[in-house]
């Protein structure tokens, strides 16, 4: 629950991190929230040799990667300084984000890095 003073604003239902920007996600029971959204959300991205993050969508700072959906990434036992853990489709971890990356989507100039001096949300750092 979300209070404002005395009124409260709203009930919170499900908490998602995505540790890898447009990767399935990994739910919480709780989470921290600072001036860049969920701490650790997007925290790491698949960006292409032109500096572009792997999206849904294609913009000026997003490349249209098909297939990034339908992947998963967690931080395994919730330990962040670890790096994210990718899971392919089927659920299973791959050993090695961007060798499994490359591989999937077909393409050898992408790469999983960290990216923690950028956000990485849509529209909006937090969303309802």
């Amino acid at each position: 629950m979300i209070r404002r003073s005395t009124s409260m604003l709203g009930t919170i239902e499900r908490i998602w991190r995505y540790p890898i920007k447009s990767t399935g996600g990994e739910l919480l029971d709780e989470a921290a929230v600072d001036a860049r959204g969920l701490v650790d959300d997007r925290l790491y991205a698949v960006r292409d040799a032109e500096g572009k993050f792997g999206s849904g969508k294609k913009t000026r700072r997003f490349r249209r990667m098909p297939g990034l959906l339908r992947l998963r990434s967690r931080y395994p036992g919730g330990v962040v300084p670890k790096g994210p853990e990718l899971l392919a489709p089927d659920g299973v971890p791959v050993p090695d984000s961007t060798l499994y990356v490359r591989r999937y989507l077909g393409r050898n100039d992408v790469e999983v890095a960290r990216q923690d001096t950028v956000s990485h949300f849509g529209q909006l750092p937090l969303s309802s």
